[in-house]
């Protein structure tokens, strides 16, 4: 029997008004961007048999979307351009805590996490860091999902965890450690942040403390080179970072994505991502070092 056609791909292929060619070209870029070396030898072959109905394997269809993604200036998932991914997709909650708890399960199940290291890197995913998609915000009413409190103790042994993880990161590096760290985050502080809080001040701290251990996840991404995953746990933090009302914490996390966009080539979202990193309280509240390293990323942003 004939495999039915991709209209779904072939209509998102018209409305960009590229050719067969001109998308195997972008998608070896994007493959090439996201260490697919597998992938960077797709030809315009490739893209007819998948218009014709042959289903694209392995990374493919999470470079496909990011390169239609890319071109139309939003996300476009695998549905979109006529992919089954199984039943299974990236987390898209934009509850961060629960965003988190599915992030950090999607990482403990070996099968599932093929998924997550597969993701690309996003540029429009991007839009949600800088203020151009929905904005993070605190949720002064967000009702507690397990029973019991989070206490200042609580927080102060997640703060000492955080001192844990990062020393070992910084003799170690490589992301040694760095599935302790996802299952801590997954089950302790996924508990601390769905539990009630004595008050605002035990809440923010918590929150903050988390937004940390976050973004120490996506550093140990980032060093080992899985910039799709990277990226997503930098946003979560963020996210965490706005829920704690914590500036100069936020200012800290775009900085290291504007790294990330200088070191994968998009200087022009660095510079965005950069600029968001010098807002006003994100500058003024950070310490002097930080706003010297805050600095340096928007000067190579704008090299």
């Amino acid at each position: 029997m004939a495999r039915a056609r991709n209209s779904r791909m072939e209509s998102l292929l018209r409305e960009l008004g590229w050719s067969q060619e001109q998308l195997a070209a972008r998608f070896r870029r994007v493959a090439a961007e996201n260490g697919a070396d597998e992938l960077r030898a797709v030809t315009r072959s490739h893209v007819n048999q998948w218009l014709r109905g042959s289903r694209p394997g392995g990374r493919a269809p999470h470079i496909l979307c990011e390169t239609f993604s890319r071109g139309l200036g939003r996300v476009v998932t695998a549905p979109e351009i006529g992919l089954d991914m199984g039943g299974e997709d990236l987390p898209q909650d934009t509850d961060p805590v629960m965003a988190l708890a599915e992030l950090g399960s999607m990482e403990l199940d070996r099968q599932r996490r093929q998924m997550l290291t597969g993701a690309a890197y996003s540029l429009a995913g991007l839009a949600l860091a800088t203020g151009e998609g929905p904005a993070a915000q605190a949720r002064p009413s967000r009702r507690p999902v397990c029973g019991g409190h989070t206490t200042a103790a609580d927080v102060a042994g997640a703060r000492e965890m955080m001192a844990f993880f990062s020393r070992r990161d910084q003799r170690r590096g490589g992301g040694d450690g760095r599935a302790a760290l996802v299952a801590y985050l997954r089950t302790d502080i996924v508990a601390h942040l769905g539990r009630r809080f004595p008050g605002e001040q035990v809440r923010r701290e918590m929150f903050s403390t988390a937004s940390e251990l976050v973004y120490l996840c996506g550093w140990m991404s980032f060093d080992a080179g899985e910039h799709g995953l990277a990226q997503r746990y930098f946003t979560l933090s963020l996210h965490l970072a706005a829920e704690a009302d914590d500036a100069p914490l936020a200012g800290h996390i775009l900085r290291a994505m504007a790294h990330q966009a200088v070191d994968l080539g998009h200087p022009q979202h660095a510079l965005a991502l950069a600029d968001a990193s010098l807002e006003q309280r994100r500058y003024t509240r950070a310490t002097p070092r930080e706003r010297a390293l805050l600095g340096v990323v928007h000067a190579r942003s704008l090299a």
